[in-house]
């Protein structure tokens, strides 16, 4: 069972809309301190992800387009070969998809 403290208000938690807006921004920040590491160009998956991301708490993109966003991210991962490539995006999956649970930015859901 999840929860409440992440679970969004609108579904019986205790997450108010602010608080789940400075989870985002702080997955935000995680995931950029994390692709300094990176190693390559970010590409054609991972960099619109991030668009999503920081468009999700200006009000710009869904909850649905941050769930697709994550899930490319999430397949692309597959065909990255450099372990910590891999885990940089890993973390721009998990961060995205906080706009969708904010349980999310903690990388274990």
């Amino acid at each position: 069972m999840r929860d409440p403290v992440v679970v969004a208000v609108h579904r019986g938690g205790d997450l108010s809309r602010d608080d789940h807006e400075k989870l985002m921004q702080w997955a935000i920040s995680c995931f950029e301190r994390v692709l300094v590491h990176y190693g390559e160009e970010l590409d054609e998956t991972i960099r619109p992800a991030i668009v999503v991301a920081e468009g999700r708490c200006e009000g710009s993109y869904t909850t649905g387009e941050a769930i697709c966003a994550s899930r490319s991210v999430h397949a692309h991962v597959g065909g990255i070969s450099c372990p910590v490539a891999q885990a940089g995006a890993r973390e721009v999956g998990h961060g995205v998809a906080t706009a969708h649970m904010a349980d999310h930015c903690m990388g274990d859901v």
